[in-house]
């Protein structure tokens, strides 16, 4: 159905204005295509990045872990690296039986009621410390010490008395 203009010529668009209207419209119409396509590119840049930074974090928290766990590593081979050279310079010193032998037959006959707290054997002499619960016990041990004759000298370096650990002695022997 075909419509019946009624309006007057001369109110009627000029040509030219019609088409450069025409012409702005699809200028408009691909200006609109551009923005659309340039904006999903946008978008799927950003999802991109965010995706890499993604795997960056989980990287560098694996690679935390890792170095923490290596970290734990390094200080237990260290460890023992140190007690193979303490090891080395104990099987190197000759004498070393001779501060282990009269120490060994001590500890083995303890007195009742004493305790060794700390020992610390170096080619230097012996230094340990013991717990005793009463005098006798605490007498007894120091007298199997002097009687052992194996000590060239003994120093009394510590001694405490307190009514709940009894006596605790600290000595020095070379």
């Amino acid at each position: 159905m075909a419509g019946i203009n009624l309006l007057p010529i001369d109110l009627s668009p000029n040509r030219g204005s019609v088409k450069t209207s025409a012409s702005l419209k699809k200028f408009t119409i691909i200006l609109s295509a551009i923005f659309a396509i340039v904006a999903l590119l946008g978008v799927i840049y950003i999802v991109l990045l965010t995706t890499q930074v993604n795997a960056s974090i989980s990287k560098q928290k694996n690679y935390t872990q890792n170095i923490q766990s290596l970290e734990g590593t390094e200080q237990k081979l260290f460890l023992i690296r140190d007690r193979i050279g303490k090891i080395k310079i104990a099987e190197a010193n000759k004498n070393a039986a001779d501060f282990y032998d009269p120490l060994s037959k001590t500890l083995l006959n303890l007195p009742s009621g004493v305790t060794v707290t700390s020992l610390d054997v170096n080619s230097i002499g012996t230094k340990f410390s013991v717990q005793s619960k009463d005098s006798l016990s605490a007498a007894s041990f120091l007298n199997s010490l002097v009687a052992s004759g194996k000590y060239k000298n003994l120093i009394l370096t510590g001694f405490v008395f307190s009514p709940e650990n009894g006596y605790s002695i600290t000595l020095d022997g070379s």
